[in-house]
């Protein structure tokens, strides 16, 4: 388990080849357990996800961002699929945390919900079926086989990963 967690920092910047399921999810789940223990910790010690807390939540995402959406590409690599749809999900990801990150800091207290609020509340649910759509195909086996992104990734054994 822990082997994919560093295959993940190795490979933080390589969008080629393949990752294999176990090398996608223990990643992101460590990542996904770390924000929501961090936001735990920051909204104890802060009372309120302040702007401090907004600073340091955002610093903790964009340093995961390259990383997560190159582990992202190979995993799509492994179900024979293109970096296409994985650049659509985090151009959204962008948008939407941009969008976040300039509400929390400038206008948290304002009541007024103006058009660029219910425009993004409407990516936001898009993002959200995207990003279901996106965790069912990284829940797919990979091929077996090789394909057009390269051999199957496989344990030091020399058995393939799944």
């Amino acid at each position: 388990m822990h082997q994919s967690y560093i295959r993940f920092w190795r490979h933080a910047f390589d969008y080629k080849g393949r990752a294999s399921r176990q090398d996608f999810w223990v990643p992101t789940l460590i990542h996904f357990a770390l924000y929501i223990l961090l936001s735990a910790i920051l909204s104890l010690l802060l009372g309120d996800l302040s702007r401090t807390g907004v600073i340091v939540l955002s610093v903790f995402k964009w340093i995961l961002f390259i990383p997560q959406l190159t582990l992202m590409a190979r995993r799509y690599h492994d179900v024979d699929k293109s970096l296409a749809f994985p650049l659509i999900l985090f151009i959204f990801f962008l948008f939407l945390d941009i969008n976040d990150f300039i509400d929390n800091l400038f206008y948290r207290n304002d009541p007024i919900v103006d058009y660029t609020d219910i425009l993004a509340y409407i990516l936001t649910a898009i993002y959200y079926l995207l990003l279901i759509y996106s965790l069912i195909v990284c829940l797919r086996r990979g091929n077996v086989s090789a394909n057009r992104y390269g051999e199957p990734p496989v344990t030091q054994s020399g058995k393939i990963k799944e």
